[in-house]
């Protein structure tokens, strides 16, 4: 049997909330240690991906003054992000990880509904049992 991505995911996303004030989502990126992170409206569903590359657009289009951390996440997510169904198999991920490069980890979406991550490491991991020893 080949592995799938549920069998590989992480299902703790750290997922920000669109109308979270855009300091809190930067603050959530840099205390969970992750360079993006999923999405969601207020009813959790998924909507795109707030990456830290999202987030430098508050200096590159900001001014010398920083009082405060203008916006939502909302403002500044990428809605075009792939993502993947729990049930694809782990080759499957491996080859959207090959021609997607720029991108560590895809949302995993159950018929729409946010339900985990999976990374590079998750799909090294399969790798990993795969492989003789």
């Amino acid at each position: 049997m080949k592995p799938t991505v549920r069998m590989m995911m992480n299902p703790k996303t750290h997922a920000v909330s669109a109308d979270m004030p855009i300091r809190e989502a930067i603050t959530v990126l840099i205390e969970q240690g992750v360079t993006d992170t999923p999405v969601v409206d207020r009813d959790g569903d998924y909507l795109g991906v707030l990456s830290e590359f999202d987030c430098l657009r508050l200096i590159a289009e900001g001014d010398d003054e920083f009082n405060e951390a203008k916006g939502t996440a909302g403002a500044y997510f990428s809605s075009t992000v792939p993502h993947v169904s729990p049930e694809v198999d782990i080759y499957y991920v491996a080859g959207m990880f090959l021609r997607e490069p720029q991108h560590r980890r895809f949302a995993v979406l159950d018929q729409g509904e946010l339900v985990g991550v999976i990374t590079r490491k998750d799909v090294l991991r399969a790798l990993i049992d795969l492989l003789p020893k």
